[in-house]
Order: structure tokens, then C-alpha cells, then sequence
């Protein structure tokens, strides 16, 4: 159970990683748009493509967190069932 909970924090964490780099080449983004090094035009187009990889992390991270609750559904399921066999048995 402990080692399934740690798959689920480092998940976590390389999403949030992904997240933090995004987020960073956005500010600089910006910043270089502002200051004009570079075409706003440029800076528009590359901010909706980290826009689509953000959400598809954001749907990648929904999946594996879904499928992590089903299958600890499935565990209690399993114990709750295991439990009501040796109460009737009894």
C-alpha cells in the first residue's frame, strides 16, 4: 500500500515539473515579447501550443488518477468482501 501511495506522488511530481517549465517559458515569453526580441505574432503561436501541452498534462494526470481510484475501490471491494465471507462463515 505505502509503495502504491509513493507511484502516486512521483506521478505527481514529474506533472508538476512539467507544469513549472511550462509556466517558466511562458514569463520568458512574455518578457521577450515585451522587449521586444521577440515577434509578438511568435510569442502568440508557441503560448497556445504550451496551452494544448498544459492541458494534455492536465488529461494525463486526470487518467492516472482515475484509474489509481478504481483501483483502490477495487482493493476495499476486496477486503469488504473478504470480511462479509468470514462473518458468514462464523
Amino acid at each position: 500500500m505505502a509503495a502504491s501511495k509513493a507511484g502516486r506522488r512521483g506521478g505527481r511530481g514529474r506533472t508538476n515539473k512539467e507544469i513549472q517549465d511550462v509556466k517558466a517559458h511562458l514569463l520568458r515569453l512574455a518578457k521577450d515579447v515585451e522587449e521586444g526580441r521577440l515577434d509578438p505574432k511568435v510569442g502568440s503561436i508557441v503560448s497556445q501550443i504550451l496551452n494544448v501541452y498544459l492541458r494534455g498534462v492536465e488529461t494525463e494526470r486526470k487518467i492516472k488518477e482515475t484509474e489509481e481510484l478504481e483501483h483502490r475501490i477495487e482493493e476495499l471491494e476486496e477486503l469488504l468482501g473478504s470480511r462479509a465471507n468470514g462473518r458468514a462463515t462464523s
